[in-house]
């Protein structure tokens, strides 16, 4: 296992993009994202198909676009 995670250090950057539609349920978006974040080298975000914002099932919705949110 340890050998695995040594090589996998050397890859090069990955872009990890995780899209986000009206109505979705966000354990499909969460679990993803507590699982890619791990990975070497990895840059994982969330996106919306579409500019603005979008709600999920339980009525949250983000306030910033991909090219809007703080720093």
């Amino acid at each position: 296992m340890a050998q695995r995670v040594k090589a996998m250090a050397r890859l090069p950057g990955m872009d990890i993009v995780i899209p986000l539609f009206d109505r979705f349920e966000p354990l499909d978006a969460i679990a993803p994202y507590e699982i890619l974040a791990y990975v070497p080298g990895a840059t994982v975000r969330f996106v919306t198909a579409e500019p603005g914002p979008v709600q999920d099932v339980l009525g949250s919705m983000p306030v910033h676009g991909p090219d809007e949110a703080p720093g």
